[in-house]
C-alpha cells in the first residue's frame, strides 16, 4: 500500500487497512477457476480460495471497513473536481513511479447476499426410442421360442446311435449342372496343379475351337504351303512359302477387347467379389497399356521428324560456317599477304633513308675534318689486310 500506510495514525486504522487489502484479494483472486499460471502475482493458482476464504469467512468477524484512496467527503469539494483528482491519483498510480497524491480513506462496505447453488442435475439426454431400450434392457428370454426336444437314441451293436433325420419324398433333387471341357480331369488332380492344368485345357479348347470352326486351318495357309493337304504328317511336311521370315509362325486367334463390365452401386458394407474385382482391374490395365502404346509409338514418330529437322538444319549451320570461314580465311590471306608486301616495302624504304642518312652523315665528318677539302690519305694496310681476308673465304 505504500506510502499511504504509512501516514495512517494508529495501528489499528493500520491493521484494519491491511486486512481490506486482503480481503480484497480474496475476493478479487478466489472465486476464480483453475488454469495454467502465467504469472504468480497476477493470474490465481487455482487455491486462493481455499487459503484465503470467501465472504462467508470475512463476513463473520472482521470489521466491514476498507481504505481507498480518494478525497475526503468531509471536504465538499465539487463533483468534476473530485473525479479529476481521483483520475490523477489513478494515472500516477499505474504510472513506473507507482506514487499516489491522495490519502487513504475510510469507506464502510454493505453485506454481501449468500448466493445458493443450484443442485446438480444429470444432463437431459435425447429420447430413446422404446423399441431400443426393449432390446437393450428387456428380458431377452420373453420372446424366445422353446427349444426342440433331443432326438431319441437308439440302441445299436457296441452303442447307442442318434438316427438321421428322414428325407422328405416331396422334396425335388437338384440337378446337376452340364460340366464343361476338362473339368473331370482336372477334379482328379492334386490341388497344387490345379491352376496350371486349368490354363492348358483352355488353351487345348481353343485350338479345338479353331480347328472345328476352319480358322486355324486359315492361319496355317498363311505361313504353309497347303495345297489341300489333310493330316498332321502332311502338314508338318509342308513348306513355308516364299517371302516368309524364319520368325513367322502361326499362334491363336486373337482375343477381342471384351466389354468393360460396370462398377456395380453397392452398399459401404458391401463388397464386390474378389474374382470380377480382378477382372476389371486386368482389363482397365491392358487397356490402358494399349493407349500408352499407341501414345508411345505416336510420339517416336513425332520425335523422329523432329531429329531428322534438327539434323537437316545442324548440317546446314555446318555447311554454312565452313564456307564462312573458309571465306574469312581468303580475305585474312589477302589482308595478310598486303600486309606482309606493304611491311616489305616501309622496311626497304627505311633502309634506304638510314644508308642515305649514314652516308650523308659521314660526308658531313669528312667535311668537319678537311676544311681545306683535301682528300684524306688511304690506309694501305688495312686494305691489304681486307683483300687477304677476302681472298682466304674465296
Amino acid at each position: 500500500m505504500g506510502e499511504g500506510f504509512r501516514t495512517l495514525p494508529t495501528i489499528k486504522e493500520k491493521v484494519i487497512a491491511l486486512g481490506s487489502f486482503l480481503r480484497r484479494q480474496a475476493y478479487t483472486f478466489g472465486p476464480l477457476k483453475h488454469g495454467k499460471t502465467k504469472d504468480r502475482f497476477k493470474v490465481d493458482t487455482g487455491s486462493l480460495k481455499t487459503r484465503m476464504g470467501d465472504y462467508v469467512v470475512w463476513e463473520r468477524r472482521a470489521p466491514l471497513i476498507e481504505y481507498v484512496y480518494m478525497v475526503p467527503p468531509s471536504l465538499n469539494l465539487p463533483d468534476s473536481l473530485r473525479i479529476c483528482l481521483e483520475i490523477v491519483d489513478l494515472i500516477c498510480s499505474k504510472a513506473p513511479l507507482h506514487m499516489h497524491t491522495l490519502t487513504l480513506c475510510p469507506v464502510t462496505l454493505e453485506e454481501s447476499e449468500e448466493v445458493e447453488e443450484e443442485a446438480w442435475a444429470p444432463p437431459e439426454g435425447k429420447p430413446v426410442d422404446p423399441a431400443v431400450l426393449e432390446r437393450l434392457f428387456g428380458d431377452p428370454i420373453k420372446n424366445q421360442k422353446p427349444p426342440k426336444p433331443p432326438a431319441k437314441k437308439t440302441s445299436g451293436f457296441g452303442g447307442s446311435y442318434v438316427k438321421p433325420p428322414d428325407k422328405n419324398p416331396n422334396e425335388k433333387k437338384r440337378k446337376k449342372g452340364k460340366r464343361r471341357f476338362g473339368e473331370t480331369t482336372i477334379g482328379r488332380l492334386p490341388l497344387r496343379h490345379v491352376h496350371a492344368a486349368k490354363a492348358c485345357i483352355a488353351i487345348l479348347a481353343e485350338i479345338a475351337d479353331s480347328c472345328v470352326s476352319g480358322k486355324g486351318r486359315a492361319r496355317l495357309e498363311q505361313v504353309w504351303e497347303l495345297d489341300g493337304q489333310t493330316g498332321g504328317e502332311a502338314i508338318q511336311n509342308s513348306r513355308r512359302k516364299k517371302g516368309m521370315g524364319k520368325r513367322a509362325f502361326v499362334g491363336l486367334q486373337k482375343k477381342k477387347q471384351q466389354k468393360l463390365p460396370p462398377r456395380k452401386n453397392l452398399h459401404p458394407k458391401e463388397t464386390e467379389k474378389a474374382d470380377v474385382r480382378r477382372e476389371r482391374d486386368k482389363m482397365v490395365a491392358l487397356r490402358k497399356q494399349e493407349k500408352d502404346r499407341l501414345r508411345r509409338e505416336k510420339r517416336q514418330q513425332e520425335l523422329k521428324l523432329i531429329i531428322e529437322e534438327q539434323k537437316k538444319a545442324k548440317k546446314a549451320k555446318l555447311n554454312a560456317d565452313k564456307r564462312a570461314k573458309s571465306e574469312s580465311e581468303e580475305k585474312t590471306k589477302g589482308d595478310r599477304e598486303a600486309k606482309k608486301n606493304k611491311k616489305k616495302e616501309e622496311d626497304k624504304k627505311r633502309r634506304i633513308e638510314i644508308q642515305k642518312w649514314r652516308e650523308d652523315k659521314q660526308a658531313a665528318e669528312v667535311a668537319a675534318k678537311n676544311p681545306g677539302k683535301t682528300k684524306p690519305k688511304k690506309r694501305t694496310r688495312y686494305v691489304a689486310k681486307k683483300n687477304h681476308i677476302e681472298q682466304d673465304r674465296k
